[in-house]
């Protein structure tokens, strides 16, 4: 990295609104009348027929004080039960020890309420927006941008997510979804790279009208990361076959947000 320069922090939000713009779209607060108290999604792409909500994971799940207190009473209860030894508690907060598989179960478990309820409203805006604007065939999107969750890696992000759509989103608004980074870069191994992430996943299989226009999306946002930070994108892997990919996010490793953005 010592020839390369490292962007400074993106606010998602207002990048985001303007992608959607560079690439066509239009921002849904700008459609309606003002006064409007409905729930909306935030973006629409009409001659694609897509409303898209953006959702964004700006802070660590178990990253407050009520969290860690919380996360602390999980600890007594797991020394009561014999899954783990008092002793052993610093470690597993600062990483540098892996918690027993029951005791991640249950640590996910409490960790996928916080996605399931971006989701949740995810769905019942772009609901909302398809009487609204009056779209009713128009297929739902959302993106999901992890912007400061350092607990869930990303295999474990895309796979709770993937999870939640499975268990409760299949007769939804939702036809899709996209996880991705702008800020929050990782680690390959072989590779002296900061990486961003981006993965779709859809409701049906071989959706391949929404897939495409996905995929136009994904090529795009590369293009205006580097309109907008004036750094060009060094390299980057385009995967089709899904075992691959997961492959992939599985041996991604978050680089420290005090290391991306330390002080210059």
């Amino acid at each position: 990295m010592d020839n390369l320069k490292r962007p400074d922090h993106i606010p998602v939000e207002i990048f985001i609104n303007k992608f959607i713009q560079y690439v066509g779209g239009e921002l849904v607060s700008e459609i309606l009348s003002k006064g409007q108290t409905e729930p909306n999604a935030d973006y629409l792409f009409e001659k694609a027929n897509v409303i898209i909500e953006l959702k964004c994971f700006e802070k660590d799940i178990f990253g407050t004080e009520d969290d860690i207190a919380r996360l602390f009473e999980l600890f007594r209860k797991w020394i009561n039960k014999g899954y783990i030894k008092e002793e052993d508690q610093i470690k597993y907060t600062l990483g540098s020890k892996s918690l027993p598989e029951i005791c991640r179960k249950e640590l996910w478990e409490k960790a996928s309420k916080t996605i399931d309820r971006a989701v949740h409203h995810a769905n019942k805006q772009i609901e909302s927006t398809k009487i609204l604007l009056n779209y009713p065939e128009a297929m739902g999107l959302v993106f999901l941008v992890n912007d400061g969750n350092y607990f869930l890696n990303h295999e474990q992000m895309f796979a709770t997510i993937c999870n939640l759509m499975l268990r409760k989103y299949t007769q939804s608004a939702i036809d899709g979804f996209v996880y991705f980074t702008v800020n929050q870069v990782a680690n390959i191994p072989g590779s002296n790279l900061d990486w961003n992430i981006w993965v779709p996943a859809y409701r049906e299989e071989n959706n391949e009208v929404l897939g495409e226009f996905v995929n136009f999306l994904g090529g795009k946002l590369d293009e205006f990361i580097t309109q907008e930070t004036g750094i060009p994108s060094s390299d980057s892997i385009k995967i089709n076959e899904v075992n691959e990919g997961l492959d992939l996010i599985r041996n991604m490793s978050y680089i420290p947000k005090k290391e991306i953005f330390k002080k210059k």
